[in-house]
């Protein structure tokens, strides 16, 4: 449809042209302008046409996710959330970086065997983050790590033998639960000086030449040389017949003036080592009362009674029953052989029962895995190898202790082993 503004103008110059042109020149004048009109009026009306498709806002195909979606002059922006920041036309959530910890502390590089080696470590962190330590598995050093929760802690080790350990690695590590640092410092073993555990000889233990009212168990003098071979109670008779191990044997055997060589009461009862220049023997009886003897078995004490039953308790020799009615005090203050023991002379099993005296330094700390009640020490008395020192578990001692052992020697597994009760047969500096 033609509009009026085109109408009017039609109109206009159809007079004009009725004025200089023949009708039939008019006509055909016509017809071409008013097709000409026609297509400009179309080109007028698609022009203006008024569409809503064409008037989208800038943010309405937008989503920011965690922000508002804003229409700046046509432009779209996100205004995001607190914790988040654009990144174009999303929202992202803010990052924080982590800032890892650091080992303040330097470990040490040299250490000496046997001495227990002390590192007081420190680790700190910018961001303020809790610390955690551990021991690294790269760790050789085998030491004990206690963490107090403040950034620092101690970490502490011994080596036994710069000979076979020249070194070892020590390793931690410190986290602050997302970065994980690990120090790590080899360190050079160094031999010990000359021990200086010598054995002065002063301390005579049990065997201390003592002639009191009789109430102690302490008596004899300590000899250093065997006694002559004829020195003979009868001990040997017993070993004759001595059954299988872990077997006892009813017997009837006399023995004559047999030395106690030492002596101790446990759990109500007195128990004692006795010997020949032949043998050794343990007495261990029970608590009936003809058991008991009639007087205090000192040592260095000559005493006679008769034998009833012997034992084989895991290969060492016992007396488990007499006759209590044939007790006999010989006498009191006689020589109490003693086997000295260093490298020259090492412990063995042939020492069961004796009483031997050995000096050295204690390489570990206490063991509870020896029974209940006792701990147990590696004791270095400069041989090949060390001895088991068994003792009370309220006896502990720190690593390095020099300790002098003189008394009986026990067998545990079929190893020698020295075993105190109480405070007897030990003495320490």
């Amino acid at each position: 449809m033609i509009n009026n503004t085109a109408f009017n103008e039609l109109n206009f110059y159809n007079r004009l042209f009725r004025h200089y042109f023949t009708e039939e020149q008019m006509r055909t004048k016509l017809l071409l302008f008013t097709g000409i009109l026609c297509i400009l009026s179309s080109l007028v009306l698609v022009g203006c046409d008024d569409d809503d498709d064409n008037n989208q806002g800038a943010c309405d195909a937008v989503d920011c996710g965690n922000g508002t979606c804003v229409d700046t002059a046509g432009q779209a922006s996100c205004d995001c959330d607190t914790g988040y920041h654009a990144d174009g036309l999303t929202c992202v959530e803010d990052t924080t970086s982590n800032t890892a910890p650091v080992f303040t502390s330097t470990a040490p590089t040299d250490a000496t065997e046997l001495i227990v080696t002390s590192y007081d470590f420190t680790c700190t962190d910018a961001d303020g983050d809790d610390l955690d330590f551990a021991v690294d598995t790269t760790d050789t050093c085998d030491g004990t790590l206690v963490s107090n929760d403040d950034g620092t802690g101690n970490y502490s080790f011994m080596i036994a033998d710069a000979a076979t350990t020249s070194s070892c690695v020590l390793a931690i590590t410190c986290t602050d639960g997302t970065e994980i640092v690990t120090q790590t410092q080899t360190i050079t073993i160094h031999a010990a000086t000359a021990s200086e555990c010598v054995d002065d000889g002063t301390w005579l233990g049990q065997i201390d030449g003592s002639t009191d009212d009789g109430t102690s168990l302490n008596g004899g003098t300590v000899a250093t040389t065997p006694w002559d071979s004829a020195y003979d109670a009868d001990l040997d008779a017993l070993v004759a017949v001595m059954p299988a191990a872990g077997s006892s044997l009813a017997v009837n055997t006399p023995i004559t003036e047999a030395t106690i060589i030492a002596a101790y009461y446990a759990n109500g009862l007195y128990r004692m080592y006795i010997a020949d220049a032949n043998t050794e023997f343990k007495v261990f009886l029970t608590d009936d009362a003809s058991q008991i003897p009639p007087f205090v078995p000192k040592t260095g004490s000559r005493i006679s009674f008769t034998v009833t039953e012997i034992t084989n308790y895991d290969s060492t020799y016992e007396i488990t029953e007499v006759d209590g009615t044939t007790w006999t005090l010989d006498g009191t203050g006689f020589d109490v052989p003693v086997t000295e023991i260093s490298d020259a002379t090492p412990l063995t099993a042939a020492h069961v029962n004796k009483v031997v005296r050995v000096s050295g330094t204690l390489v570990s700390a206490g063991s509870a895995t020896c029974g209940t009640g006792y701990l147990c020490y590696d004791l270095d008395y400069g041989a090949a190898s060390t001895v088991v020192f068994r003792t009370g578990a309220f006896n502990v001692f720190p690593v390095g202790t020099c300790l002098t052992f003189q008394g009986p020697v026990t067998l545990f597994s079929g190893a020698p082993q020295l075993t105190t009760y109480g405070n007897l047969w030990f003495y320490t500096w």
